[in-house]
């Protein structure tokens, strides 16, 4: 059976029309790219969960799958049996020969769908990686140290910061730290100073 373009559009604009379609699915960009459709309630498993191997990465459906899922997908599948004499098998009993032709859509799915499931059911912090937000400022004051901002801008990028000084040149941090009598212990790039 062939399926033009046309006729897959079709099928899929007929799910899409009830406003409260969500497409699910891995990687769907690709999918709905190859269509020419686009829709604004998707979830896409590529992105709702992280690649915890390759962090800058998309994690793969099989990967997904086992790991929260426990369950192995894409994997060759038999065709059928052969017999001795009929095909590539040396023997008298049949013999799955694994399939060529990639994996099952139907499976696939079925796993985004339990994926999604699963991630309603634990929260939205499940399959993500754990990322500390804490300013170097908070991390500073963590190993009992005190930092100061020095720069322009001090107040938008150093709200945590012990000392902040709104300095434009050197001869303006120079003159600071001079007289604001501030021991200082360690540099870090330009501006950043601990004591």
């Amino acid at each position: 059976m062939t399926t033009t373009l046309t006729n897959a559009q079709e099928q899929v604009l007929g799910f899409m029309q009830d406003s409260r379609c969500i497409l699910i699915g891995h990687h769907l960009s690709n999918d709905l790219s190859a269509l020419k459709l686009a829709h604004t309630r998707c979830i896409d498993t590529s992105v709702v969960f992280d690649n915890i191997a390759r962090p800058a990465g998309k994690p793969s459906l099989k990967w997904l799958a086992q790991t929260y899922l426990g369950k192995t997908i894409q994997e060759p599948r038999p065709q059928g049996p052969t017999f001795a004499g009929l095909g590539t098998a040396a023997t008298d009993s049949p013999v799955a020969k694994p399939e060529s032709r990639g994996h099952s859509p139907t499976e696939d799915a079925r796993a985004c769908v339990e994926l999604v499931k699963k991630k309603l059911e634990k929260g939205m912090a499940f399959g993500k990686i754990a990322t500390e937000r804490a300013s170097i400022f908070e991390k500073v004051c963590e190993w009992g140290m005190r930092g100061a901002f020095v720069g322009p801008a001090s107040q938008k990028y150093a709200s945590t910061a012990d000392s902040r000084f709104d300095c434009m040149s050197d001869d303006e941090v120079c003159h600071t730290f001079v007289s604001s009598s501030i021991i200082l212990n360690l540099i870090l790039q330009d501006y950043f100073i601990c004591n």
